[in-house]
């Protein structure tokens, strides 16, 4: 799945996460703040290893 629609996609399921939660009467959610960080890229290796990719 490209990047795109995977972010695109975790951004409906998030939103709708609270949506729902509010719906049944529950506490908000929060994100947990390590889960809003920035994440390594990883990129593939002609060998198929994985391998680092900084500056993302």
């Amino acid at each position: 799945m490209p990047f795109r629609e995977t972010r695109e996609y975790l951004k409906r399921v998030f939103a709708y996460t609270v949506i729902y939660s509010f719906r049944l009467g529950d506490a908000p959610i929060t994100l947990p703040l390590e889960w809003l960080q920035p994440i390594e890229a990883i990129k593939m290796d002609k060998g198929n290893q994985a391998k680092s990719v900084s500056g993302v």
